[in-house]
């Protein structure tokens, strides 16, 4: 017979003047996966650290195994078996995975920590998990990827029987996240409680046993796993039109903005080549340490290539920041936003115009007037959605966040946009919208470089598909319909057995 684990009656909760949560009721049962879904905004997130002991509700009650908790810390939490795991990572950079996995759920002997032991245990969990890391690695040396995994590896560590995970698949690449889902399924199986916060339909439906969708900070359905096109309409409160927008192909005559020969950088990559028209799109396909992220940061000024030749318009470019890259005409807009996009405590109008302040000052002094304005009009034709252009950036869903960084990018008009997983932790309205606006820079002219570990999505906003591996370029592919079967080929080629790169 099921049991009921946690038990969430009529909770609100407010932040300023917002209402993040209103009237919230749910059950959910001991030993189930039990996934939170609904727009950015829709206040997943604040239930997961209601339950989590982030926040206090102002309303309402919790109760876990039948007695009414109120924690006042995730360490209450914690202590009660819940173990929360937040979208951004949470762990001390200069300490090893070994010590981060067990911070807080070491076994001391007189004041002191055995070492061996320590060993032990990591080395059993990672064995148990099939998770590939070295126990004496730093932290902060680890890819975005696998310090996720260390978070998650950490909340198992806990030995708690209810784990949520809000969003722990934004960082991963496909394979990553595939085995992420089987350690749901294998910690389910073993009895623990899965509260399972995503954007990802696909993902919720195969691990989901029940599933809760908030829409403005209500329960508009709690029950069975729907289909995905009915839990859109239940999230939107309507359906949703056509996942991708049309393809326009680029003018036959189109000219070459962007052309890259050997290009190299580091281990990272080397020997990449292509050239990219105006308004085309080229999709950039691969595993998570392919090479995608490191091209574009060679690409958007951030690093230095070690070798090949970088043109714009046909003028050769060896940029040395950023600021130059865009100077020229290359913009970047990186594949996390919090850490490399936005000035998070800023508010949302000194985001948008960041890349034009040249452009509005005087003798160093901003014309405040105009930069009101131009942000406005941009933060209108990208559709970000603040209360206020003065709200600080962080307080936004994390759509309107990407949004914002559209809007940076149309003022400072590029010939070449590059794009590193533009849908990252978005919802399916919000990544609707992103797909459009991509469609219309392309449609303007503009040289698109577009990457995106979701397959599905570089093929279907892509005019032309290139796919890295090992940190070359193994397979090209003309659009604007790509071979799925030939592209995930190609996304797992063992460069070392090929000798027919691109």
């Amino acid at each position: 017979m099921t049991t009921v684990h946690v038990r969430v009656a009529d909770v609100s909760k407010s932040f300023g003047g917002s209402r993040a949560l209103s009237d919230v009721s749910l059950e959910i049962f001991r030993g189930q996966v039990h996934c939170l879904i609904g727009e950015n905004g829709a206040g997943k997130s604040t239930l997961g650290r209601l339950l989590a002991g982030i926040h206090r509700p102002d309303e309402g009650s919790i109760e876990v195994a039948g007695r009414e908790v109120s924690f006042r810390s995730p360490a209450e939490a914690l202590a009660a078996g819940i173990a929360g795991m937040a979208q951004e990572v949470a762990l001390v950079p200069a300490m090893s995975v070994a010590d981060n996995i067990l911070l807080g759920a070491n076994e001391a002997t007189i004041g002191f920590v055995s070492r061996q032991r320590q060993r032990e245990r990591v080395e059993e969990i990672l064995a148990r998990y099939d998770f590939v890391l070295d126990p004496d690695a730093r932290v902060g040396d680890l890819r975005i990827a696998d310090q996720q995994k260390v978070e998650i590896l950490k909340a198992i560590a806990r030995g708690s029987d209810l784990i949520v995970m809000d969003e722990p698949t934004a960082s991963l690449g496909d394979k990553d996240a595939r085995a992420l889902l089987e350690v749901v399924r294998r910690l389910r199986d073993d009895g623990t409680t899965i509260i399972y916060i995503s954007h990802h339909l696909d993902e919720v439906l195969s691990i989901a046993d029940r599933v809760s969708v908030l829409r403005d900070g209500r329960v508009v359905y709690d029950g069975d796993p729907l289909t995905k096109s009915e839990l859109v309409v239940h999230m939107l409160g309507r359906p949703l039109e056509a996942s991708f927008p049309e393809k326009t192909l680029p003018a036959p005559d189109a000219p070459v903005v962007l052309r890259v020969e050997d290009l190299a950088c580091g281990d990272a990559f080397s020997g990449v080549s292509f050239s990219v028209r105006a308004g085309e799109i080229v999709g950039l396909a691969g595993l998570v340490g392919s090479g995608r992220s490191a091209l574009a940061r060679v690409l958007g000024g951030v690093e230095r290539p070690r070798a090949g030749t970088i043109e714009v318009r046909g003028a050769p470019q060896r940029f040395r920041s950023p600021r130059a890259a865009m100077r020229a005409g290359v913009h970047l807009i990186p594949e996390d936003r919090k850490r490399q996009g936005l000035i998070l405590v800023r508010p949302t109008r000194e985001n948008i115009t960041s890349s034009v302040l040249e452009r509005l000052s005087t003798l160093g002094v901003v014309d405040s007037r105009a930069e009101r304005e131009i942000a406005e009009r941009a933060a209108t034709r990208t559709d970000v959605r603040a209360a206020s252009l003065e709200t600080p950036v962080w307080a936004l869903s994390g759509g309107n966040q990407q949004k914002v960084m559209f809007a940076r990018a149309s003022l400072a008009e590029p010939a070449v946009l590059l794009i590193d997983e533009p849908t990252k932790g978005v919802d399916v309205g919000a990544k609707f919208a992103i797909h459009q606006l991509i469609g219309e820079i392309a449609a303007r002219g503009v040289a698109v470089v577009l990457i995106s570990s979701e397959h599905e999505e570089v093929m279907g906003l892509a005019h032309r598909l290139l796919v890295m591996a090992e940190g070359v370029l193994v397979a090209e592919f003309d659009g604007p319909e790509f071979p799925a079967d030939e592209v995930s080929r190609a996304v797992m080629t063992d460069v070392a057995k090929r000798t027919d790169v691109v």
